[in-house]
């Protein structure tokens, strides 16, 4: 696989509550830096975390 593309948004969304204790918000500028499946670091504004099976901290998208 490929990048195609790479976009930068660095626009501020709504902040609102959830049920999960582990979602997390950024408040202006900043990223989360994540491990992708091959170890490379990615990282996201999106901050809806959960944990796996082995009880690693994990995105969405597993």
């Amino acid at each position: 696989m490929r990048t195609a593309a790479i976009r930068k948004l660095h626009e501020q969304g709504s902040l609102i509550n959830t049920d999960n204790p582990l979602d997390v918000a950024i408040d202006g500028r900043g990223w989360f830096q994540i491990t992708g499946p091959d170890g490379e670091a990615l990282y996201t504004r999106a901050g809806s975390f959960n944990k796996n099976d082995e009880g690693q901290l994990v995105t969405l998208d597993g």
